[in-house]
Formats: structure tokens, sequence, C-alpha cells
């Protein structure tokens, strides 16, 4: 398949308005977070205050959660950097070939080498979204879910 500059440039600026939307998803996770650490030292100031009373199962999410989401968000950056790295050896090869010959590249190579460029360009521009996900999502839920509690 011959890579077309206009697929090219559409992806390019897809990938471009998705790091626009990671940014907006940062600035939500932000404000989430700040929620969830405002409602969870109530709770924490609660349970030091009367422990028979404490919302145990509140204090007993506040750090598994926080492990489900990292590990979820570093196991996205490790596939990412494994999907990277394989393109970037095999463009790396690519372009050592090339130079071996000391000759322009056949339009097939020439072409190979440009969709590769761009997969590395897109998939390190789309990383960082990935890996906030999961974070992103658990704390915009936990701030919807502790904004609908009483305070106990």
């Amino acid at each position: 398949m011959t890579a077309s500059p206009f697929d090219m440039w559409t992806r390019m600026m897809t990938a471009g308005l998705d790091m626009a939307a990671t940014g907006q998803r940062m600035n939500e996770t932000l404000v989430a977070a700040g929620s969830v650490v405002r409602h969870r030292g109530e709770t924490i100031d609660a349970a030091m205050r009367n422990p028979l009373t404490a919302d145990h199962a509140e204090l007993g999410l506040m750090m598994s959660e926080k492990t489900e989401a990292f590990a979820s968000a570093g196991m996205a950056m490790a596939t990412d950097i494994m999907k990277l790295q394989m393109d970037m050896f095999a463009q790396a090869g690519a372009v050592a070939a090339v130079m071996a010959t000391g000759r322009l590249p056949s339009s097939q190579t020439a072409n190979a080498i440009a969709q590769r460029s761009e997969r590395i360009l897109v998939r390190a521009m789309g990383s960082g979204g990935r890996a906030l996900a999961p974070i992103h999502a658990k704390a915009t839920a936990n701030a919807k879910r502790l904004a609908k509690r009483k305070p106990r």
C-alpha cells in the first residue's frame, strides 16, 4: 500500500487532536484528584477521631484503586515502548540497508520507511493518552462517587 500524503496528514492531524484531548483529560484528572483528596482526607480525619465508626470500605479502596490504575498505566507505557523500539530497530535496519547500497532507495523501500516513520510518530504522540486513560477513569469516577456521599 502506497503512503498517501493526504492520509498521512489526516493521521497526524488526528494524533494532534488526540494530544489536545489528552491535555483536557489531564486537567479533568487534576481537578478530580483534588476533590478525591479532600473527601478522603475527611474520611481519614473521621477514622482517626473514631475508628469504630470509620468508613473501612472506603479506607480499604484508597491504595488498591491507585495500584490498579497505575499498574494499567505502566502496562500501557511498556506496551508502547516495546512497539516503538521494534519499529525503531526496523527503521534503523531499513535506513542502514539503503545507505549500504549507496543508491537511492526504491519507491517501495522509501514508502515503507515513510510509513514506519509515521507509525512511530503517531504511536509516540498517543502514548501519553493511553497511559493517562486508566488514571483519569479512576480519578473522575471516584470524584463523582464521593461527591454523592455524605461525610460520616
